[in-house]
């Protein structure tokens, strides 16, 4: 058949039972195992998956992934055979990609396809740790340019003073006050652990001993692939920079209409491993012991909302154009739009796959003629 007949399996009639057993002779198994569905991602490798394929690609890799968490099989087994989809929805080696992390999203627009595969956003956090799928942020690395001379700036920028900022770092309030917001904001951003006081204590200590104001900062981004390192992208201005390790923290002057404190959020927030900057400008601002306030006009709550959707579910333009072109979507192949109501029923499909059937796939009605729709 030239159509997918996936959606309409379970609903075959009792008389083609028998041609089951055929199908068992040609190799059908009853129960997935591992080493059969290495086997169908193995025989399409050459070629890109269509959303049928990438679905059932996706289907196999969580099974493979319960399987191994249950029997803990041995990674030799399985490791050299194994496929993911990239972006292209390509199947590729585990090893040859990188998923997209919190962290290492700032560095996609440095990323060149050639140097480095991104596995398909449909593989979920959970595959990817299971199958060794290293992360952007641990591949990518941005390093000060030791070509440039980094120049210290003084103690202050504009009207901002490194020791006022240093001051309230160490604030007991202030700490509070930021506890009070990676709570809040831990349970509504991906990649952002909640952590006790003491350790959100300890990280302020930190910024406050290493976070030094300088003239300007310039970086390269570089890729590491095992031990070597492929070529550095172009270098570029930074208004802050914060080494891996912590070790070193840097803000330069920034234009007129940046903020300084809002760097030192930017820096505190990475610190404290927020992928996004925590919104706390305004208690560097606030004075001595008001912090406290400032949380409380804020009203945050950490468990009744959810970033990214508003109460009356607002969607952005490009979102709501996706959506309905999702909708429109023949649901037997799933590539073409539908144009074609089938009568009785009144199902519809797009009009290659009613070319192709005498029975509506959906509901088994046989179809006495199709109506030609056209959608405005």
């Amino acid at each position: 058949m030239k159509i997918n007949i996936c959606p309409i399996a379970h609903a075959l009639p009792l008389r083609y039972l028998p041609f089951v057993k055929i199908l068992k002779q040609l190799g059908l198994h009853d129960t997935l195992s591992i080493s059969s569905a290495m086997m169908f991602l193995s025989g399409r490798r050459q070629k890109s998956l269509n959303p049928n394929e990438l679905r059932a690609v996706i289907k196999i890799l969580n099974f493979i992934c319960n399987e191994i968490e249950q029997q803990k099989a041995d990674r030799s087994d399985w490791e050299s055979e194994l496929r993911v989809p990239d972006i292209d929805c390509k199947l590729v080696c585990p090893n040859l990609c990188v998923y997209i992390d919190p962290f290492g999203s700032q560095y996609v627009k440095y990323i060149d396809s050639s140097k480095l595969k991104l596995v398909h956003h449909d593989v979920s956090e959970r595959l990817c740790l299971a199958f060794g799928i290293r992360k952007l942020s641990d591949v990518v690395v941005e390093e000060l340019d030791s070509v440039v001379h980094l120049q210290t700036s003084s103690e202050e920028i504009g009207t901002v003073s490194l020791a006022a900022v240093r001051l309230k770092l160490l604030s007991r309030s202030f700490q509070v006050a930021v506890s009070s917001f990676v709570d809040n904001f831990s349970s509504i951003t991906p990649g952002f652990k909640n952590q006790d006081f003491l350790t959100i204590e300890r990280s302020l200590h930190l910024v406050a001993e290493r976070l030094q104001f300088v003239e300007s900062i310039y970086t390269r981004v570089h890729v590491t692939c095992a031990s070597s390192m492929v070529p550095e992208w172009e270098r570029e201005s930074r208004l802050y920079y914060v080494h891996r390790s912590n070790a070193c923290m840097l803000i330069a002057k920034p234009p007129s209409y940046v903020r300084v404190l809002d760097l030192v959020a930017s820096v505190v927030s990475h610190v404290l491993g927020s992928p996004v900057p925590l919104p706390i400008g305004s208690l560097l601002l606030c004075p001595h012991d008001s912090e406290t306030d400032v949380v409380k006009i804020l009203k945050l709550s950490s468990h009744e909302r959810k970033m990214g959707v508003s109460p009356r579910g607002d969607m952005l333009p490009q979102d709501a154009i996706k959506q309905v072109h999702t909708t429109l979507l023949c649901r037997i192949c799933f590539t073409s739009e539908i144009d074609i109501t089938s009568i009785p029923c009144g199902h519809v499909m797009c009009h290659q796959c009613s070319s192709d059937i005498s029975h509506c796939p959906f509901c088994r009605v046989q179809i006495s003629t199709t109506i030609r729709i056209y959608l405005s």
